[in-house]
Formats: structure tokens, sequence, C-alpha cells
């Protein structure tokens, strides 16, 4: 009986440990959803309006994150896309950084689902590029698509003082596997690549909070905006694998 009694109380560890090292979070990612107010508890000024926060999910120690069961569409007062965007505004994404939080260049296309890591002792205060170091050849060991700019990024603590460089994924979309840094905005769209394949985020040290929504601008270009006019919404599973 005592042999039977540590035989279950082993298999409910054994139960508990597979849960607890893939665990999954429903989301519904509203066109509004602005990802440069991640890290926020309310909207910044914006020209042609802030949209609404953007999705958070707790990240609880996860070493990566992947989308899967990704439906639904969006729009930009025009055509409605699916997860991946398409042509919508002309579809072309060449969108600047806001305080710390990066922009996003995709010359192919608008309108897609993005993500950006952030810690959870971060402040995100406006901090000028000026009062703080350069931390240089951090990007070097992660495989990530082309940089376009080389903006100022320093780790205090938990806190990111400045947004790293923006990623273009023009052309580079069709990665497995993409390693962000914290507050550098990155592609997400439909989860998949185009063979199929489900991709996976790693999540960089040091973050605490994955945040989902949009990257929107005049034309979607320039600076941050304009997302009042945006439709719809994307429904996805959030995977967090440990």
């Amino acid at each position: 009986m005592q042999y039977r009694s540590i035989l279950l109380m082993l298999l409910s560890l054994l139960l508990a440990q597979d849960l607890f090292a893939q665990t999954t979070a429903k989301v519904e990612i509203s066109s509004k959803a602005n990802i440069f107010a991640a890290g926020n508890t309310k909207l910044p000024e914006m020209h042609g309006g802030a949209g609404v926060l953007p999705v958070m999910v707790s990240l609880a120690g996860a070493k990566s994150i992947s989308l899967e069961n990704v439906s639904g569409k969006v729009s930009c007062a025009f055509e409605y896309y699916g997860a991946d965007g398409g042509s919508c505004a002309g579809g072309n994404t060449d969108i600047q950084s806001f305080d710390k939080i990066s922009g996003i260049v995709h010359h192919h296309r608008t309108m897609f689902v993005v993500g950006v890591f952030i810690g959870g002792g971060q402040s995100m205060q406006r901090t000028t590029a000026t009062e703080v170091g350069v931390n240089e050849g951090a990007n070097e060991k992660l495989k990530l698509p082309n940089k376009v700019d080389r903006t100022t990024e320093v780790a205090v603590g938990d806190a990111v003082t400045s947004a790293p460089e923006r990623l273009d994924f023009t052309n580079n979309d069709n990665f497995t596997q993409l390693s962000p840094k914290l507050n550098q905005v990155f592609f997400i769209g439909d989860g998949k690549n185009n063979q199929g394949v489900v991709q996976k985020f790693i999540v960089p040290q040091g973050a605490t909070m994955l945040f989902l929504g949009f990257a929107d601008a005049a034309a979607f270009q320039g600076e941050p905006g304009y997302y009042d006019d945006n439709d719809g919404a994307i429904t996805a599973t959030v995977k967090l694998s440990k």
C-alpha cells in the first residue's frame, strides 16, 4: 500500500512537471492593439489615435514561445487580411522607434501581427539616447534579420533605457527560430513559415512579459500612430515552453 502511494505521488509529480513545461494562453489581438504602448498602463498620445493597449502574456519563466491556431482578419480601413498582413495602404512598413520600443521594417507587408518582449523591472518612461552609453556588439550572437538602424540600448538592472535597433523582415520572415532583444519589435504573422513549420521565438534574458499587437503609422511610414481606423481582430493560442 505504501509503495502504491509513492508510485501515485511520483506519477503526479511527472504530470505536473509536464504541464509546467508547456502552457498555453488563448488571446484575441485587436487590430487597434498598439505595440508601442507595451509595458505601459495608459496609451501615449499619437497622431491618428493610439488605439488600445496591446495584449500582455506573462511568460512565467518560459524559454520560448510560439503561436498556433491563428485565425481572424484585420484591416487598416481598406481590405482585410490575415495575421501575416498584406498590401494594405501600399504594403510597405517602415515605422520608427518610439520611446524604448523599436520600430520595424518590412517592405513587402503591412498590418501583420508583431510581438515584443519586456522585462518586469523596466521603466517605460521616455529617455533620450544622449543620456546613456552605447552597448556595442550586443546582437552579434543572435541570428536576426537585417538590422536597419543602430540606436543605443543599455541595461540598468532589468531596465532598458532606449530602443534597440529596428529589424528588417523584408525577405526575412521565413525563419524557423528568432532571438529578438528586449524591447525589439519582431514579426510574428500567423506563426508559421512558408513551409507551414511553426516558428519558435526565443525569450531574451530578463524578459517577463510578451506583448502582442500591430505596428501602425500614417501609410505605415514614420512615427507610429493612426490606429483608430483599424478594424477586426486576430485570435491565437500562445504556447509557452520551458
